[in-house]
């Protein structure tokens, strides 16, 4: 499926970028407040206006009202290229109104959804935000997700896949860690000496890389956050 947001393609709009830079000038407006009035990442106003993308019909749409005399002509002209025929302003207008409307409905099922069901809310904003960043996901992910689907629910289930998000949490930390070299607190719990002479005792805490500790895994653990030690609890 085409990526809404796509890269230039072929056929586009003259001066589509320039008019929106010109659009938000005259509303005297950041490129984060653009985009909030379009509802797109702060970050694709500025390759809209550098013609590295082309909006999607639904943010020409939202465009449409903030343009004045001129300004209207290429947005049309981009929205009769995607529709592959020409579009008059009342029609783009009527479209925009009912896009508009769609949206304020979809927003109330998801305030409703919130209150009601907080997770599946937020499983349903990060999906559509996983492929609008059009990046290859793991087999793995889709596999955790089928795994949720088809287990049969038993009282145990929701901590299983509780202590695997907080395992995966703990070990991805620490991985990053390791990859930047960055030093880690480390609890003893048997003595050990760590190649410097020097004995620790159980109990002892010590900051070590992760390729440091390595060696010595047996007779250390890694000292958690107190935030993770909370979820942990919970």
């Amino acid at each position: 499926m085409p990526d809404p947001e796509q890269m230039v393609p072929p056929q586009r709009a003259p001066e589509l970028g320039p008019t929106i830079r010109a659009i938000r000038k005259a509303h005297r407006m950041t490129t984060a407040e653009l985009a909030v009035a379009l509802k797109v990442d702060q970050s694709m106003i500025s390759r809209y206006e550098a013609g590295k993308r082309v909006p999607g019909e639904p943010v020409l749409l939202r465009l449409l009202p903030l343009a004045r005399g001129d300004e209207k002509s290429p947005i049309l002209a981009q929205l009769s290229i995607r529709r592959g025929r020409p579009v008059m302003e009342a029609e783009a207008f009527l479209a925009a109104e009912a896009a508009e409307a769609e949206f304020a409905a979809i927003k109330r099922e998801m305030e409703i959804l919130t209150d009601a069901r907080p997770n599946m809310a937020r499983f349903a904003y990060l999906a559509p935000a996983i492929l609008h960043a059009q990046k290859e996901i793991d087999a793995s992910l889709n596999a955790v997700l089928q795994l949720w689907l088809s287990t049969p629910d038993f009282p145990e289930k929701a901590q299983c896949f509780r202590d695997a998000a907080l395992f995966l949490e703990i070990a991805l930390s620490r991985a990053a860690l390791g990859s930047r070299g960055e030093k880690q607190r480390y609890r003893v719990i048997y003595p050990v000496d760590l190649g410097d002479g020097v004995q620790r005792e159980a109990g002892e805490i010590v900051d070590l890389t992760a390729a440091a500790a390595a060696p010595y895994s047996h007779a250390l653990c890694i000292v958690e956050s107190d935030a993770t030690e909370q979820r942990r609890s919970g």
